[in-house]
């Protein structure tokens, strides 16, 4: 499964053009959204402005403010959105046919990593320490550079990649 099929719905008419005096037709919110993790994957949150997000979306740069209380605003339902697009990939796994619970968890944290491969804007925003939403920083810690994320599934590839596989006891 991909989490394309878990996403959120498509815009509609995003970034089309119209005339003067045209209101846009669709779900104006949903586009926003869309146009700004396509921004968030190709620059960032820090460098993630409204006006570019309300070109991508294809209306005035005006616009984002009818339904987001500005950048912060915008970010906090990119969030939400990915917190429940993440729930409903991670319960995709169904990882109940395994009967080892740490196999169970492997594929949990596989489905994890996935997601955040393929959501590095809007997984930025939903987990980076020290977020650049202004009002909710929580850390002073740097944000984290973008990794690839690796989980070993069993005992063996622990010793394969050379990392214990449990942690020594204290």
């Amino acid at each position: 499964m991909s989490i394309n099929e878990v996403g959120p719905s498509p815009a509609v008419r995003a970034g089309a053009s119209r005339g003067v005096g045209e209101h846009f037709a669709g779900d104006l919110r949903q586009a926003l959204l869309d146009a700004a993790v396509a921004t968030l994957d190709e620059v960032g949150a820090d460098r993630l402005s409204l006006r570019e997000v309300a070109r991508r979306a294809g209306v005035s740069h005006a616009a984002p403010a009818h339904h987001f209380s500005g950048k912060a605003g915008l970010l906090t339902a990119i969030a939400a959105e990915g917190f429940g697009m993440l729930v409903r990939y991670l319960a995709a796994v169904q990882p109940g046919g395994a009967d080892e619970p740490a196999d169970q968890l492997a594929a949990l944290g596989r489905a994890y990593a996935q997601f955040a491969e393929e959501n590095p804007g809007r997984f930025e925003v939903m987990f980076r320490p020290g977020s650049s939403i202004p009002g909710t920083q929580t850390s002073s810690a740097p944000a984290m550079p973008r990794t690839r994320l690796c989980t070993a599934t069993s005992p063996a590839a622990s010793a394969a990649a050379g990392t214990p596989a449990h942690p020594p006891a204290p």
